[in-house]
């Protein structure tokens, strides 16, 4: 029915390997990066194509440590993705109101001056909850894959065609 690829595009970084660019070693890296510092899901959606998964990987692109999380937290793995040119969205801290000298008497129905950022941070930090998600519509999930990932099977029951098996 194609409403479990509409729930995926939704929750993180879809890239598929039917789009032009999508697989090149940069969009890896830049999707790879940004899902990590995000706290996004990182989806390839392979379809029905054979994708050459040995052929993506690369220490400076898309490190074969993405199909072991604890590696790809260590600090020796991700640093080589990351480039001087790389934009991550910034954490703002504000300066707590509490914190100010207030009198012992103030209106609080009144508005006051906005808070105040005391700190940016735009620093690559990956964060925990990064999940990669490949999708393969094949009726064989590749072997790579199936040494590398757990693998599921979606079966929407009473879909038309091949619509319904993942």
């Amino acid at each position: 029915s194609g409403q479990a690829a509409l729930f995926l595009k939704y929750r993180g970084r879809y890239l598929s390997a039917l789009k032009r660019g999508d697989t090149d070693p940069e969009s890896l890296r830049r999707g790879l990066t940004q899902c990590l510092h995000s706290r996004a899901w990182m989806i390839l959606d392979a379809d029905k194509m054979e994708v050459d998964w040995t052929g993506l990987l690369g220490p400076t692109t898309f490190p074969d440590a993405v199909f072991s999380p604890g590696e790809l937290f260590l600090e020796d793995t991700y640093r080589p993705l990351l480039r001087d040119s790389d934009e991550f969205a910034a954490k703002v801290t504000y300066e707590h109101s509490a914190a100010l000298d207030q009198g012992a008497f103030q209106d609080r129905t009144k508005a006051y001056a906005p808070e105040r950022v005391a700190d940016v941070n735009s620093n690559f930090e990956p964060k925990e909850p990064f999940r990669l998600v490949v999708v393969v519509k094949s009726e064989v999930v590749p072997e790579f894959l199936q040494e590398k990932m757990e693998v599921f099977e979606v079966d929407v029951g009473g879909a038309k065609g091949n619509d319904g098996l993942w």
